[in-house]
């Protein structure tokens, strides 16, 4: 598990964001939208348009529009999109929004990361602080891409509320886990056989995971025969 004592910060990153939203607007004075050849940012992907062709020297073509290397790109694989006339874009080349460096401040007792931009206030609940600094860092900005919050985080600052008013099932933040060969899921809770501690006897579980999950799970339970094992 990570001890959070000091704030995470990636500078590059910052950098990176700063770069990348200049150059947006640059070629959205042009009538242009950035595009990335792989997953970058918040930034639309070419291998998830439709109907893209190769044209060779990092130009492409489709229905819609067309897709030419920058002159002076932030980035390797950055590429300018140009529509095509009175043709339908599909939707991430539409609606292009403006996005905001920001910092997010993690309550390690609430488990909870709140990002306060100007006058836009997002939080999220329920986070795993077992993970690295990187690794909740990248997890935060997913979440913010999907929702296309405008919001791009690069520091992370830990904080303790004073009062711990959450009581948490698990303290320590280590949520046990229940496989087979199969599949896992995450334990919500769990009883053993008082009678007999030593065994180890499960007679509740509680999971929390996809319908398939489950039913592999409950299947190998009943049988009975040691095929699943419960972590942590």
């Amino acid at each position: 598990m990570y001890e959070w004592t000091e704030p995470h910060e990636d500078a590059y990153l910052q950098e990176r964001i700063q770069q990348v939203m200049k150059a947006q607007r640059d070629l959205a004075t042009k009538g242009q939208v950035l595009v990335s050849t792989y997953e970058q940012l918040w930034l639309p992907v070419l291998g998830d348009l439709p109907d893209t062709t190769y044209r060779g020297q990092e130009r492409y073509s489709a229905p819609y529009g067309n897709f030419g290397p920058l002159g002076n790109h932030p980035f390797h694989g950055a590429l300018a999109f140009t529509p095509n006339s009175g043709v339908p874009l599909p939707d991430t080349l539409t609606g292009i929004q403006e996005w905001q460096a920001a910092s997010a401040q993690l309550d390690l007792n609430a488990r909870t990361v709140a990002i306060q931009v100007e006058d836009t206030a997002i939080t999220f609940t329920a986070i795993n602080v077992t993970l690295k600094p990187h690794e909740l860092l990248q997890e935060i900005n997913r979440g913010l891409v999907r929702s296309r919050a405008g919001v791009y985080v690069w520091r992370i600052e830990p904080v303790e509320s004073e009062i711990d008013t959450v009581q948490h099932l698990y303290p320590d933040g280590q949520v046990p886990v229940l496989s087979n060969a199969h599949t896992r899921a995450d334990v919500t809770g769990y009883a053993l056989l008082e009678s007999t501690p030593h065994q180890h006897t499960l007679v509740y579980v509680g999971l929390a995971a996809h319908k398939t999950s489950l039913e592999s799970l409950w299947a190998s339970l009943v049988r009975g025969r040691g095929g699943c094992s419960m972590r942590g």
